[in-house]
């Protein structure tokens, strides 16, 4: 089933097992809602995320999209469904890599950073509504 202009993807993402996606950045969203990609590069930069998705053994690349026919695809797909236990493997690694609180662990990140008096401290904020973020 093919997907265009989706209005409530988190909705799709939960009813999917399988998706054939580009190896952009909804890989990753992909991958955090238990859902194993097949990832198409359709540029130039997505090598390094295809990478990544390979080197964590969380989905498939099938590589450029000017190689592929699909034919290519659809076996990729029929694999992976026909084989649950490959199937279940890289969504566990993909849930591992990829656990939807990035951007907490970052928020805590430039929190530690304030809090030891490096040049984004406190102690050195000298405008005058620069006000300390408070921890919850």
């Amino acid at each position: 089933e093919v997907h265009w202009e989706v209005s409530d993807v988190a909705r799709l993402f939960r009813t999917a097992t399988v998706a054939v996606t580009a190896a952009g950045t909804t890989l990753w969203e992909l991958v955090a809602c238990g859902v194993t990609p097949v990832a198409v590069q359709v540029a130039d930069n997505q090598a390094v995320v295809a990478a990544g998705l390979r080197a964590h053994d969380a989905g498939l690349d099938l590589g450029r999209h000017t190689a592929l026919c699909g034919a290519t695809v659809a076996a990729a797909v029929t694999h992976l469904l026909e084989n649950p236990r490959t199937l279940r493997r890289l969504k566990e690694n993909g849930r591992d890599l990829v656990d939807g609180r990035g951007v907490w662990r970052a928020i805590d990140a430039l929190l530690d950073a304030v809090d030891d008096g490096g040049p984004w401290s406190r102690e050195s904020a000298t405008h005058p509504r620069a006000t300390p973020p408070q921890r919850r």
